[in-house]
């Protein structure tokens, strides 16, 4: 592993800095904490008591690691073991006071709360249309090209196109054509399956071309025992809900810790203000 990777996996741990306003109760004292604080001369030494209560008690750690001659094995996200480091390997991953100002300010609109908190609302929207996609829900697809019964591509209620094989080099540049149109959305897929079927036809004989309004579209179960026979809607439409709410449960908990970090960062900086 990348000394620079480890660099910003320590940074990550010991990360703080957020969009925050705050105001004691009695009014003595407003700290404003967004990016332009990790280059506030007037914050600097606050941040730097911050910065050395993150990263001495790994350094005494270390201190301790030396001693005893161990190492620091990684483990990745998938659980398997990754590269053996050294004590002074992981010294040198360690970033100065100044280098991690220019972390926290440069990785601020990644890392910062309100950032997480938007995620997270947008995890739940992609949740919800997710759900949406249930096997006895509506594909939403309003027509699809075919040759002896195999399908080349479909379009689908948006204008997108799916291809297949061969289809996928003819039908490619409709959707930006329609685009340049400025068609109504049922002008698009109008357009996208007229010009289509003609493309098509250029290579393949006979094509078909299924057309459905948009009460008439097939049922993703219909669609796939159709077109994808092998195609089992019922476990891939469980293995995605599952996988999603894994990764927002993930988020979750990022959002909640981003949160707690800008919490503490503003309790330790108001501190220091007061104690100065």
């Amino acid at each position: 592993m990348h000394l620079l990777l480890v660099a910003y996996a320590l940074h990550i741990c010991a990360w703080a800095g957020h969009s925050y306003s705050f105001e004691s109760e009695d009014e003595i004292m407003d700290i404003t904490i967004d990016k332009s604080i990790y280059s506030d001369p007037t914050m600097r030494s606050g941040l730097k008591k911050y910065y050395e209560s993150k990263y001495q008690p790994f350094r005494d750690a270390l201190a301790r690691r030396k001693e005893s001659g161990e190492t620091q094995t990684i483990r990745l996200a998938d659980g398997t073991q990754g590269q053996s480091l050294s004590v002074e390997q992981l010294e040198k991953a360690i970033p100065s006071f100044d280098k991690w100002l220019e972390m926290q300010e440069s990785s601020y609109g990644v890392f910062n709360s309100d950032f997480a908190q938007n995620g997270l609302g947008k995890f739940k929207e992609i949740m919800e249309l997710a759900e949406e996609q249930a096997p006895d829900s509506s594909s939403k697809v309003r027509g699809v090209f075919s040759h002896n019964n195999q399908i080349l591509g479909y379009v689908s209620e948006d204008g997108g196109i799916v291809t297949h094989g061969g289809a996928t080099a003819l039908l490619a540049g409709l959707q930006e054509e329609a685009a340049k149109l400025n068609l109504s959305k049922e002008e698009t897929i109008a357009y996208i399956l007229e010009k289509g079927q003609a493309k098509l036809s250029s290579q393949y004989h006979g094509v078909q071309v299924d057309k459905y309004s948009s009460n008439e579209s097939p049922s993703n179960r219909e669609f796939a025992a159709k077109w994808y026979p092998n195609h089992d809607v019922d476990a891939a439409y469980a293995s995605s809900i599952a996988e999603m709410k894994a990764t927002m449960a993930t988020f979750e908990k990022f959002a909640i810790q981003q949160q707690q970090n800008t919490t503490e960062l503003k309790n330790f900086l108001l501190q220091s203000l007061q104690e100065a």
